[in-house]
């Protein structure tokens, strides 16, 4: 673990996402009937149709999501190439294809005997990223601080966390997740903060407001301050 790759933790955590400065795109709007079906005409622009996104550059995030991949190798699934060419090193070919990172999502306490949430777990997170890095991609992982999956205004807290506790528990299992990364050699380049957080994060707030994540946020701090000390 270095303080670079510690720095990446801290900037990602208090933007809450992977971000992409400076980068615009236009995407052609499309032609309407008055009964709202869209024209022949708008369904075969062409590729000078849409302008260039200017501003990329190598910090730029470029992801795809990897959650499900482990699954998918238990599942014996194949991939291929659009010519049916079939793909040795997923990796390698979506880096070809201009992905320069990895994300994986990862729950506090999901259900490995379920399809539906297995995939979640850290030790699944922790063979893709380790899969990525070899292929020389970037890494992004995305703690939901739940046991499932979290949307919008579904920020439920996992098993055992409460109103009174969650801001100690979300910051003691945050460090374990860290320190699970760096001991399997899995250190991320950087950590998303929740999915798709919003008012109610960790489920602090009452009546709306930033509440939550305001709370939270002096102890995610301190908790990184106290990791740079230890390197």
């Amino acid at each position: 673990m270095n303080k670079k790759l510690i720095t990446s933790f801290v900037s990602a955590a208090l933007v809450c996402s992977m971000g992409m400065s400076g980068v615009s795109a236009v995407t052609p709007v499309l032609t309407m009937h008055n009964n709202n079906q869209v024209t022949a005409a708008s369904l075969s622009r062409s590729i000078a149709d849409y302008k260039k996104i200017e501003g990329i550059n190598d910090q730029t995030v470029l992801g795809a999501d990897f959650t499900h991949y482990q699954q998918d190798l238990e599942w014996g699934k194949t991939y291929y190439n659009y010519k049916s060419v079939k793909i040795d090193n997923l990796f390698k070919f979506v880096q070809g294809q201009g992905i320069n990172t990895i994300s994986v999502k990862v729950a506090v306490n999901p259900d490995t005997s379920s399809d539906k949430t297995k995939c979640y777990t850290l030790d699944s997170a922790i063979k893709t990223i380790k899969a990525a890095k070899e292929a020389g991609l970037k890494t992004n992982i995305t703690l939901f601080y739940s046991d499932d999956v979290t949307y919008a205004n579904s920020q439920q807290l996992p098993a055992g966390w409460t109103q009174d506790n969650a801001v100690e528990k979300a910051t003691d299992y945050t460090k374990e997740v860290l320190d699970t990364l760096s001991k399997n050699d899995a250190l991320p380049t950087m950590m998303t903060i929740g999915n798709e957080v919003n008012y109610n994060f960790l489920g602090l707030t009452e009546g709306g407001g930033w509440d939550g994540f305001a709370q939270w946020l002096p102890s995610l701090n301190l908790l990184m301050k106290k990791v740079l000390k230890q390197l």
